[in-house]
């Protein structure tokens, strides 16, 4: 029904190195995987996915979102991103064909 899906790429901004995750999200204490909330099941169910940066934070953290595409559609997810002008301007490149999928 939608060729692409948008969708945060983390739950929670930078935490510190270390520290192995955040243990507090949006004031609600969260698990190991908490922050992983919008990624975990993308990769489950097989879809093929891009992050792209889209804003910093005060502090020059980076704030991201993912593209994602049915499984299989890789190439459309790159021609996507390729053609959009603050994608493509990020070093988004489409790979050649004697480059392995």
């Amino acid at each position: 029904r939608y060729d692409l899906l948008l969708s945060p790429a983390t739950a929670a901004l930078a935490w510190p190195a270390d520290q192995p995750f955040p243990p507090i999200i949006d004031g609600r204490e969260v698990g190991p995987r908490g922050h992983a909330i919008f990624t975990a099941w993308a990769n489950v169910a097989g879809l093929c996915g891009l992050t792209v940066p889209v804003a910093r934070t005060a502090d020059a953290g980076g704030i991201g979102a993912q593209v994602l595409a049915a499984p299989g559609r890789d190439l459309a997810l790159l021609d996507f991103c390729l053609s959009h002008p603050v994608l493509r301007d990020i070093g988004v490149v489409r790979p050649t064909p004697d480059v392995p999928a």
